[in-house]
C-alpha cells in the first residue's frame, strides 16, 4: 500500500512525531483542496468537478491517516 500512500511510508512503528507528520500532511492537502473548492466552486461546471476532486482527496485522507495509525501501532 505504500506505493498509494507514500506518506505512510515515513512512519516508523512506536515513533509518535514520524505519525503526527504524516497526519498533519495528510490535514493540510485537504485544507488545501478545501480552499480550492471554495475560490472555484462558483464556477458552473469547475465547481461540479471540484466537488467530485475534493470528496476523492478526503477520502483519500481519511484511508491515509488510517494507514498511517495501522503501521504505527503494528
Amino acid at each position: 500500500m505504500d506505493q498509494f500512500f507514500p506518506l505512510n511510508k515515513n512512519v516508523k512503528k512506536k515513533n509518535i512525531s514520524s505519525l503526527i507528520i504524516a497526519i498533519l500532511l495528510y490535514v493540510v492537502v485537504s485544507i488545501v483542496m478545501g480552499v480550492l473548492q471554495k475560490l472555484l466552486g462558483p464556477i458552473p461546471v469547475l465547481g461540479w468537478v471540484m466537488g467530485l476532486l475534493g470528496w476523492l482527496v478526503w477520502v483519500y485522507s481519511v484511508i491515509g491517516v488510517i494507514l498511517a495509525i495501522v503501521k504505527f501501532l503494528k
